[in-house]
């Protein structure tokens, strides 16, 4: 009789050698491709890193390079205006009279000597522009040391603030290369606690101010000049004296005045 049982079939799929060796190939092939893409993309990656930082440090030349670009307009600028300005400069200054010195001996003693000057100060415009708004101011003071006041700064500054208002509205015009004297004589400059006999040095401080034709406001150029005598080295000798108020002259033995400093704006 026939059996009923089930039939067991098996599929048995035999590669011959070619076919086995055609696939080997193929997966090293897959595989060599996926390991180029994925070097080429990290070169790609690297490759893009590397112009960023390029293009950063191209950038930063850029404005380096800008910087460097307006600095030298500016100096360029700078150098255009200082070449084409007035520039005041002065000459020998002399005096038309020693300076006379005169005590109040009945004063206390914060206002007992002063000092008055009669000087002459020539100016000339070394510029190639006018200057308009020229004048000149000029304040002094004495001290019993040799060396400089400490208030000597000070005093430049009170210098010209004093003779800029007034050069603004009364100053006159040098032109480029013209000459002139200014006159200045001021009186009585007054120096707190020193005695006549006390005196060793006398200094003054002169300022010249002036402007351009662009300044509208008065003059904003200073050349300042700082002069003191020689150390005065003898006792004081009276001249004259009056009654009322009781005044007593004197003269020192000033030998000769000399410029310690200059400036120029």
């Amino acid at each position: 009789m026939p059996r009923n049982d089930p039939i067991e079939v098996r599929a048995i799929i035999s590669l011959n050698e070619q076919l086995a060796r055609d696939i080997a190939t193929q997966d090293e092939r897959n595989h060599t491709t996926q390991n180029s893409i994925k070097n080429a993309t990290w070169w790609a990656f690297g490759a893009v890193a590397a112009y960023a930082v390029v293009t950063t440090f191209m950038w930063c030349a850029m404005i380096e390079q800008n910087k460097l670009a307006e600095q030298s307009l500016k100096q360029s600028e700078i150098q255009w205006k200082a070449q084409n300005r007035p520039w005041v400069a002065n000459g020998d200054i002399g005096f038309k009279q020693p300076p006379i010195f005169s005590s109040y001996p009945d004063n206390p003693v914060e206002a007992r000597t002063q000092i008055t000057f009669d000087i002459e100060i020539p100016i000339k415009n070394v510029g190639i522009a006018p200057a308009f708004h020229v004048g000149t101011g000029l304040m002094g003071t004495m001290t019993k040391e040799i060396a400089s006041p400490p208030n000597i700064d000070t005093m430049m500054e009170s210098a010209c603030g004093f003779s800029s208002p007034i050069a603004k509205h009364a100053g006159d015009v040098l032109f480029p290369n013209s000459l002139e004297t200014r006159k200045e004589w001021p009186e009585n400059i007054m120096v707190p606690f020193i005695a006549i006999g006390e005196v060793r040095r006398v200094w003054l401080d002169i300022c010249i101010v002036y402007g351009s034709s662009t300044d509208s406001q008065g003059p904003r150029h200073h050349t300042k000049i700082w002069m003191a005598s020689w150390p005065i080295n003898g006792p004081p000798v009276e001249t004259r004296r009056t009654a009322n108020p009781r005044v007593l002259y004197y003269s020192l033995p000033i030998t000769q005045w000399s410029i310690v400093r200059t400036e120029a704006d």
